[in-house]
């Protein structure tokens, strides 16, 4: 300790930090102390592919100008197959998110022609979150909040100090 100091001289960080017990000193987890999802393991086997026939399809339209960035994208999902179609509705959100666009519409489709999933891309004319950047037509819908979407002005609202 430094004789005129207010301050006690700091100990060296490994033994401060032993007894109480810091993060800093604990091993990593094992991969094998986290069991795997058999459920969620089968479906993103099934996502995966599709995601990456989206993002082939990002580039095509990066490198033909139509977009700048992947968060001006919608993406048209057609999808022939009924299980991939049923493992997608309810995840529409979070596979738009995997993608980083900004929404993803879904069509089945059917009949002899419907043969292999397609994923188009278009520009949205949605506006831009001023919070999280996506481009969402509920962007503007909260008086409160005219530049935020739905979800940022829920948690906007969730963490205004009382």
């Amino acid at each position: 300790r430094a004789l005129n100091s207010p301050h006690p001289t700091p100990l060296p960080l490994g033994e401060r930090a032993k007894g109480e017990g810091s993060v800093f000193f604990k091993p990593w987890p094992s991969p094998d102390d986290f069991p795997l999802d058999q459920k969620l393991e089968s479906v993103w086997q099934k996502l995966l592919p599709l995601r990456d026939l989206a993002m082939k399809s990002l580039e095509e339209a990066r490198g033909s100008g139509l977009l700048h960035e992947a968060l001006e994208a919608q993406l048209e999902v057609q999808v022939s197959q009924p299980e991939l179609l049923k493992i997608l509705e309810p995840r529409r959100e979070l596979f738009a998110a995997a993608c980083v666009v900004s929404g993803v519409d879904l069509k089945a489709l059917s009949g002899p022609a419907a043969q292999a999933t397609e994923v188009r891309v278009r520009k949205t004319a949605a506006p831009k979150c001023q919070r999280c950047w996506m481009r969402l037509s509920t962007v503007g819908q909260n008086l409160n909040h005219p530049t935020l979407c739905r979800r940022c002005v829920e948690v906007v609202e969730r963490l205004k100090p009382v």
